[in-house]
This record gives C-alpha cells, sequence and structure tokens, in this order.
C-alpha cells in the first residue's frame, strides 16, 4: 500500500494533472457561501450552539464515526493507493 501523505506524492501516486485541476475546480465550487457561513455561525454563537455543522450530511453520527476511524489511526481510503 502506498500512502500519498503530501501535495509532492500526489504525483507519486499518478494523478493526472487533469485529475488535480478537476479536483480544485471541484473545491472551489462546491463550497458554501462566505456569507451564509457567517450567517450560520452569528445564529449558533447566539444560541451558544457547538459545533456548527455546515452541511446537511454532516450530522453528529457522521462526526462521530470519523472521530473513531481518527482514533484508531486507519489510513483514510482516499489516501491509499
Amino acid at each position: 500500500m502506498h500512502i500519498v501523505g503530501s501535495v509532492e506524492n500526489l504525483a507519486a501516486a499518478d494523478l493526472a494533472a487533469a485529475d488535480l485541476d478537476a479536483m480544485a475546480q471541484l473545491v472551489s465550487t462546491a463550497g458554501m457561501d462566505p456569507a451564509d457561513v457567517g450567517g450560520l455561525l452569528v445564529e449558533a454563537i447566539s444560541q451558544d450552539r457547538f459545533p456548527v455543522l455546515t452541511h446537511p450530511d454532516i450530522d453528529v453520527d457522521t462526526t462521530e464515526e470519523r472521530l473513531q476511524r481518527m482514533r484508531s489511526g486507519a489510513v483514510p481510503t482516499a489516501f491509499q493507493t
């Protein structure tokens, strides 16, 4: 198993430049509008609510699953080649 641990290693993972461009485009267009995030933050702060979950598909159960994977030390599938 090869683990991609840095930007420099992306090339070693045989990712084409087009793949990297596609990922960059997705990240830049898929995020929330900063004003919307700001509104969520102001609302959460005024209600003393934490954490602020900005995406409906990320709930407490999903966050708990991610935390359990981090605690286990398992390498995320996305970083395995």
